[in-house]
């Protein structure tokens, strides 16, 4: 019995790519991430270093929601308590990690946007004493940061093909036979019904 054959499925191509704007996301103001963390005390601090250097928390910033490390802002980003989220760079370079994190950035029910800033993340961590931090994200109630991202690119959906553009081809007006040539094909025509007269008789 010869092997079913199966129906032909329609190919969808993609039609669109991630963006993740990393070229252009050069934060000038990253001291103003940074003291806002410190403010928050988010910086990891050892017990001799605590009795030695005074504590610089403000209690004003210290009830901000801030999520640092990727399982804390996932879930905070499932549950739609983020306005901004910084990415690092080494993030995108994986394939598999940068596209969930793009697929969460284009995700229009929910209304947090996604940065990728090369550096910032590196010097924040250094900054907190924490080891290598891939991700943080900030609640709406961070407001004083929100001149930092407005100067940044969020990632985004852009399309692949560029954009068409309709050129007007020329046009030419229609040129008949001439008569001349008319009048020939005729004659011809006409002595060829001639000789098959002739051969008739």
């Amino acid at each position: 019995m010869p092997p079913k054959k199966l129906p032909l499925r329609p190919y969808v191509g993609n039609t669109s790519r991630l963006e993740f704007h990393k070229d252009e996301n050069v934060v000038s103001n990253g001291d103003l991430v940074v003291d806002f963390l410190l403010k928050a005390g988010k910086r990891r601090k050892s017990a001799a270093k605590k009795l030695v250097e005074p504590d610089e928390v403000d209690e004003e910033y210290k009830s901000k929601f801030i999520t640092i490390g990727f399982r804390q802002t996932i879930k905070a980003f499932n549950a739609d308590r983020l306005a901004w989220v910084l990415v690092s760079e080494t993030l995108t370079q994986v394939t598999a990690v940068g596209n969930v994190f793009g697929l969460m950035a284009t995700n229009l029910a929910k209304t947090a946007k996604f940065y990728v800033t090369p550096g910032l993340l590196a010097t924040i961590s250094q900054k907190l004493e924490l080891p290598r931090i891939s991700v943080i994200g900030f609640g709406p109630d961070c407001s004083e940061l929100a001149s930092v991202f407005h100067g940044l690119k969020h990632v985004e959906l852009v399309s692949r093909t560029a954009k068409a553009t309709f050129q007007i081809p020329p046009l030419s007006v229609a040129v008949g036979k001439p008569e001349a040539k008319i009048n020939a094909k005729k004659q011809r025509k006409l002595k060829k019904k001639q000789q098959r007269k002739g051969k008739a008789f």
